[in-house]
């Protein structure tokens, strides 16, 4: 199915599918951006609609914020160890992105079976002045945070997505948002003597959407 030919499922269906989801083991969901908002929420989520028997491990920048999310987070009603951890990682840095991937994988290798079944994303930042605005790194920051650390990380963490038997990637941003590509191949807008400016909020949509589909197949 390509993402054309994809369709929104009903709120009511979405409650049926939350509600009948008991896997046969404890799944591993990785949260980046999941200190506030969308993201510790649908950890919270999780936690609950498996009555604690889930793997959380959130990642971003707000250690405490981030702390707060998986120390409250629904405990198992069995005696069963889950992994609940916190990592720090600043989305706008492909350094960093590397470390806690890299973090990451060794948290995951005390499991039986090193897996991710859910990696979610929710970190974001948005601008709409027309200015440039680099990361340290020399990256365009809207772009870096809202495409490319999700794919890089994504890459990076294909190895335990594919040992899933079911694994989930959602990129959380501007959904149903579209705008023309740059046509001369500029895709990182280095040659715009404002970066990205203000289109920034706009092309990572569908930089994402090609993207993962491309990886997705």
């Amino acid at each position: 199915m390509t993402l054309a030919e994809a369709t929104m499922p009903s709120f009511s269906q979405v409650k049926a599918s939350n509600a009948s989801y008991r896997p046969s083991e404890a799944p591993v969901a990785v949260f980046i951006g999941g200190t506030g908002g969308i993201g510790a929420s649908t950890a919270e989520a999780l936690a609950r609609y498996t009555d604690g028997n889930i793997h959380v491990i959130v990642a971003g920048r707000n250690r405490y914020a981030g702390r707060q999310v998986v120390d409250t987070l629904l405990s198992p009603l069995s005696e069963q160890k889950v992994i609940r951890e916190f990592i720090y990682c600043d989305c706008s840095l492909v350094k960093s992105v590397r470390s806690a991937s890299e973090e990451i994988a060794r948290l995951l290798e005390s499991l039986s079976k090193p897996r991710i079944d859910f990696l979610i994303f929710s970190a974001n930042y948005a601008s709409l002045a027309d200015k440039k605005n680099d990361t340290e790194e020399g990256i365009d920051l809207q772009l870096m945070v809202r495409y490319y650390h999700r794919f890089q990380m994504t890459f990076l963490l294909l190895p335990l997505l594919e040992r899933s038997e079911r694994a989930s990637v959602l990129t959380i941003l501007g959904a149903g948002n579209t705008y023309p590509v740059p046509k001369d191949g500029d895709y990182g807008y280095r040659k715009s003597p404002v970066g990205a400016g203000k289109v920034g909020v706009k092309v990572p949509t569908v930089y994402t959407d090609v993207g993962f589909q491309e990886l997705a197949y």
